[in-house]
């Protein structure tokens, strides 16, 4: 199994904006086919910084070249509409995770 992961950082003030934002691109990423399951989590941590809220997409398949076609076809251009529509309020990364045990 693989889990592709993105990690939001935002705004706190942009919470409920985003959020539903976010609900948007999940439905968008089960819609492509690529995936069988995605969540929203909340990142919890005592690092954060006040005003700052941070959200996580798992994105979860068993074929890694899945993930391959999702970041190349759909996620590069979701991504751009982050930065356009909240410039320097939102910020991503995302890491691929395998499954061993």
């Amino acid at each position: 199994m693989y889990i592709y992961n993105t990690t939001f950082h935002l705004d706190k003030i942009l919470e409920v904006e985003f959020g539903a934002w976010l609900r948007d691109y999940r439905a968008k990423a089960l819609a492509t086919g690529l995936f069988d399951t995605a969540r929203i989590l909340a990142v919890r941590s005592d690092h954060m910084e006040e005003g700052v809220t941070a959200r996580a997409l798992h994105l979860e398949t068993s074929d890694n070249g899945n993930v391959e076609r999702w970041v190349s076809d759909v996620e590069t251009h979701c991504l751009s509409e982050i930065f356009r529509r909240w410039p320097q309020r939102v910020v991503a990364f995302s890491t691929l995770l395998e499954e061993i045990d």
